[in-house]
């Protein structure tokens, strides 16, 4: 499994693109990059049961999905 770090509170915000794929703490994807989480308080929500992110990201033609 690729190494995944903790995302920061700074690093996201609710109601504009994820830039990167979001993780829960055993390395299943939980949302794409792109995707908007809609809600302020569902972003804390997840911010504080732990979201990760991969320590390095995939090349452009990789498939996520693939991975998980």
């Amino acid at each position: 499994m690729p190494a995944l770090r903790r995302v920061l509170a700074d690093e996201i915000s609710a109601r504009t693109p994820l830039p990167f794929a979001v993780y829960d703490r055993v390395g299943r994807q939980l949302y794409p990059a792109g995707v908007v989480i809609g809600s302020i308080g569902y972003t804390q929500y997840l911010l504080g049961r732990g979201l990760y992110r991969r320590e390095t990201p995939l090349p452009p033609d990789a498939d996520d999905r693939a991975t998980t």
